[in-house]
């Protein structure tokens, strides 16, 4: 922008005996300049940032990888590229103008400064529309991860701990489950070899009374313990749960969810023939469909089968009014049956894990999402307010005009601002299309995912206007209090 200005000093120069390749290296020289001394206050920011960057999205990067050639040619590349972009206006275009017209300074004026008004209000609209679409697609992962957290999964995973259990804890797992539900605050204990936020492995052993022999299907597949669908909460829709007052259900019992029924297509389930692992058996129970993976998958068809004898994990329910006196109580109870395991005892709460280990990647996009956004409004608003300085300097004297004819530091300020409010506001007009096709990119990789609605996309152009109209409006607001008489002997 400021390049329109130095129109009299090209022609100038051209006059008194410079040549072109002098001024094209002059601007691109004093470009450089300026490039790379953004690229020593960008390194010394990587240097400063590079350890928060790294615990937000869990990698591992140092500044010693900045030391490699490929990286070094990429720094270099970058900051070469943005100093010919930066610079080429006034290298190529300034120098090949007529020296008389450049002296008259129609560059500023003429249809030359209409390209040029353009050309700026472009690259200002472009950087709002990116923090726009930035702003909509950090929007779309918060909400998806609010919706992870509160949609209903078919159990509860509050107050629940889950831990891991070692070969000691296993074979002794029966005096374990007995000594930990001693406590009043320990209100259910059970085990299973999957941890049942993600279950995933698969059986196609499966034979039932109709199936087509030539059809391969499958269902996922988990040994659990007595109380299992108690201390989870999952609710029973057909027949019952395994209990040790049915001597069989450990040698034939099966319990299936709604999509395994579906699937099989019975209409009435229990009491029908199962064989699972070519292992005759029959349904005792069906339970309601629940989510057994994070929400990237849709709920598949599962066969729970018995096996007291312990599992993998043990999974505690506990009563969340007595929450200290519950872990003090586990965490006892392990010391007890096991030193070397409750020496390294460490719990979490299952809803915890399940977002850690189901969503870890989310958790990381969404932080990185809302940092580049951060950046990227930072960007533009810097853009906005040098290009407000500019255009509001070029206008003084006009200003100092409106002033002494009655004009209002209000109506100046609305007058130097509603051009850059339209500019926000046609940023979301492109933005909006884009971001919604994002989003929806986005959400095709979840079977389950939540709405975003236009109050959204509104949220995002008012954010945005605000920000415009707050950076722009303090440099106008300043120019169109200022006393009259400045303006007027402008120059």
């Amino acid at each position: 922008a400021m390049a329109t200005t130095r129109a009299r000093e090209v022609g100038i120069r051209t006059v008194v005996g410079a040549r072109r390749g002098d001024l094209i290296g002059q601007f691109l020289g004093e470009s450089l300049l300026l490039s790379f001394f953004g690229l020593a206050i960008a390194l010394l920011l990587l240097y400063l940032l590079l350890p928060a960057f790294n615990h937000i999205a869990g990698k591992s990067l140092s500044m010693g990888m900045a030391l490699d050639p490929l990286t070094i040619f990429g720094f270099l590349s970058v900051t070469i590229l943005a100093a010919i972009l930066a610079g080429s206006y006034p290298a190529f275009y300034l120098t090949g103008m007529r020296p008389q017209t450049a002296i008259q300074g129609k560059v500023i004026t003429g249809t030359t400064g209409a390209w040029g008004k353009r050309l700026r209000s472009g690259l200002v609209v472009f950087q709002f529309f990116l923090s726009i679409v930035l702003i909509l697609a950090t929007i779309a992962i918060v909400v998806q991860m609010r919706y992870i957290r509160n949609k209903d999964l078919g159990f509860d995973h509050r107050n629940l701990l889950s831990l891991h259990l070692n070969r000691t804890c296993r074979g002794e797992y029966a005096s374990l489950k007995m000594e930990l539900l001693r406590h009043p605050a320990v209100l259910g204990v059970t085990a299973d070899w999957q941890n049942p936020m993600n279950i995933s492995s698969t059986v196609t052993a499966l034979e039932w009374e109709g199936k087509n022999p030539n059809e391969t299907l499958s269902m996922h597949f988990d040994w659990v313990d007595y109380d299992y669908f108690e201390t989870l909460k999952i609710p029973v829709a057909l027949g019952r749960t395994f209990s040790p007052a049915f001597a069989a259900d450990e040698a034939e019992g099966y319990i299936v969810n709604e999509a395994a029924v579906r699937m099989m297509g019975m209409v009435n389930p229990v009491g029908q023939n199962l064989s699972v692992f070519r292992k005759p058996g029959r349904i005792i129970g069906v339970v309601r469909d629940f989510h057994f993976q994070p929400l990237r998958h849709r709920i598949h068809p599962i066969v729970f089968m018995l096996r007291p004898t312990g599992g993998q994990h043990i999974m505690i329910r506990f009563n969340p009014a007595a929450t200290a006196q519950a872990l003090q109580h586990i965490g006892d109870t392990f010391k007890q049956f096991d030193p070397e395991q409750a020496a390294a005892f460490q719990y979490s709460f299952f809803d915890q894990q399940m977002m850690q280990l189901g969503y870890d990647f989310e958790a990381k996009i969404q932080a990185a999402a809302l940092l580049f956004t951060i950046l990227a409004l930072l960007i533009a608003c810097a853009g906005l307010f040098a290009l407000a300085a500019f255009l509001t300097q070029q206008r003084t004297k006009e200003v100092g005009i409106r002033k002494v004819l009655g004009a209002s530091a209000g109506q100046i300020s609305y007058l130097l601002s509603k051009e850059f409010s339209a500019w926000v506001v046609l940023a979301n007009l492109f933005a909006w299309p884009v971001a919604y096709f994002l989003n929806r990119q986005l959400f095709t990789i979840y079977a389950y995912h939540a709405d975003i609605g236009i109050q959204y996309y509104l949220f995002a152009g008012l954010v945005t206007f605000v920000i415009a109209a707050s950076t722009a409006g303090l440099l106008t607001m300043r120019s169109a209090s200022a006393n009259p008489v400045r303006a007027l002997r402008y120059e």
